[in-house]
C-alpha cells in the first residue's frame, strides 16, 4: 500500500523544460527527487539457468527506476543480476546484454507508453530494480511517470520500497 502518493498533470511542453524546472512544476524539493522508469530487456536472455522470462533471478526483462540526475550502467546491473544466483549457479557475462526495450515490448509489457512509465500497475510482472543512490535523497520522497505522459506521481520512499518490494541496488552513475 501507498498511502502517500501524490498526483500532478504537468503541462504538454514538461519534456521541453529543463529538470529542475520541471521538479518546480511538481513541488519537488530537489532535483534528484526526479525518477524515471525504464524498462532493460537482456537481449542475449535465453531461459538457460531455469527461469521463466520474468523469474527476478533471471528475467528477460527489468523495470529500472533510476535519477534524471544520474546515468544508467547497463554493466552495473548485468552485475547485479548475475550476482542474484548463487555463486556455483551464475551465468557467464555471455548471457547478459542489457538494452532499453523497443516501446512496443515496453508498452506491451507495462500497458504505458513513452514518458509514462511506471512501475505501479503494469501489466506484467516484471521485477523492478530502484537505484541504490535514489536511497540518498532528502527528503526521502521520488516523483516518476504516473501512467499518461501529461501524468506524474510521487510517493514517500518507504512506501514505495515497501508496496513494490524492488531490489535495491547500484545501477546507476553519477552525471
Amino acid at each position: 500500500r501507498v498511502f502517500s502518493a501524490r498526483f500532478e498533470r504537468v503541462p504538454q511542453d514538461y519534456y521541453e523544460r529543463p529538470l529542475e524546472a520541471r521538479a518546480k512544476l511538481l513541488g519537488a524539493s530537489c532535483v534528484q527527487q526526479m525518477c524515471k522508469s525504464m524498462v532493460m530487456e537482456n537481449t542475449a536472455w535465453s531461459g538457460e539457468g531455469g527461469g521463466a522470462e520474468l523469474d527476478p533471478i533471471n528475467s528477460r526483462y527489468y523495470c529500472v527506476v533510476v535519477q534524471y540526475c544520474a546515468k544508467f550502467n547497463g554493466e552495473k546491473l548485468r552485475k547485479v543480476v548475475t550476482n542474484l544466483k548463487p555463486e556455483g549457479e551464475r551465468l557467464s557475462k555471455k548471457h547478459f546484454n542489457f538494452r532499453l526495450a523497443s516501446e512496443e515490448v515496453s508498452d506491451k509489457l507495462t500497458g504505458f507508453t513513452h514518458n509514462a512509465v511506471t512501475p505501479f500497475g503494469m501489466l506484467a510482472d516484471i521485477p523492478i530494480i530502484l537505484a541504490s543512490a535514489i536511497e540518498e535523497v532528502s527528503p526521502p520522497f521520488i516523483w516518476m511517470g504516473g501512467g499518461e505522459v501529461d501524468l506524474k506521481v510521487g510517493c514517500t520512499l518507504r512506501e514505495f520500497k515497501a508496496g513494490l518490494r524492488p531490489i535495491v541496488a547500484d545501477v546507476s552513475d553519477a552525471r
